[in-house]
């Protein structure tokens, strides 16, 4: 399982680095992947949980509830007022957010594990086939947002 959730990491970076903060949708729409990748890593690498550092772990956690509330902000922001001179600023900071987030993971966790190679047993979660740890994590999937035009093209500023 290690490998699956370290080849979605790597292509979520890689879709992070190719990200406009000018298409709020898209930061949106990725972020909401991102915080489904971290639910979806935390349940299953909850075994492997001793093998890191403690502080890896609990910034891992903390930063995922922060980028959940910043996510929120922007979808409220982009709902309530489109037009808002500080969406697509918010947006470029979410997107850096999104970025240092997905990095820091690459180099504390993913690298950290891929070097213990073999150590890492897979084991589905005590109770559940697979089919219902998929069903599992989908149910962990933020609410996803609607992408709406660009704010640019029906705002004046």
């Amino acid at each position: 399982m290690l490998p699956r959730l370290a080849r979605v990491h790597r292509e979520l970076l890689g879709r992070a680095r190719r990200a406009d903060a000018e298409s709020v949708g898209a930061v949106l729409a990725l972020g909401s992947a991102v915080l489904l990748h971290g639910a979806v890593e935390e349940g299953l690498l909850l075994e492997q949980w001793h093998l890191l550092d403690p502080l890896v772990v609990e910034e891992l956690t903390t930063d995922h509830a922060r980028l959940e509330e910043s996510l929120a902000f922007l979808e409220e922001l982009q709902q309530t007022d489109p037009c808002s001179r500080d969406l697509f600023p918010l947006a470029s900071a979410v997107l850096d957010h999104l970025r240092a987030h997905l990095e820091r993971d690459e180099r504390t966790l993913y690298e950290p594990l891929a070097h213990l190679g073999n150590a890492l047993p897979a084991q589905p979660r005590p109770g559940l086939s697979s089919g219902s740890q998929r069903k599992a994590a989908r149910s962990t999937r933020p609410r996803a947002s609607k992408a709406t035009p660009s704010s640019s093209s029906r705002c004046r500023w």
